[in-house]
């Protein structure tokens, strides 16, 4: 994906420790997303077209009536 700044809301409690981000990154996994606090929110697959997760919850848009980013850019994977 290209580097985007986006701002979600979530309420979730669980989280990846940092200690444990740096053996994640030692693998195929980048960190790509960050709450206010640090807290990781975002992970990569860098050896996929496309496989994201997060911690933070991009559908929530559509309550907005706005598409999400993530979706788009899912999409625009899937189309290649």
């Amino acid at each position: 994906m290209a580097a985007t700044v986006l701002k979600r809301v979530y309420h979730c409690s669980y989280g990846i420790a940092s200690d444990f981000a740096r053996e994640l990154e030692q693998g195929d996994l980048r960190v790509t997303g960050w709450d206010d606090d640090g807290e990781i929110r975002a992970v990569e697959l860098v050896t996929h077209p496309f496989f994201v997760a997060t911690l933070f919850q991009h559908e929530r848009n559509a309550l907005e009536g706005r598409p999400a980013p993530l979706v788009h850019a899912f999409l625009r994977a899937a189309s290649q």
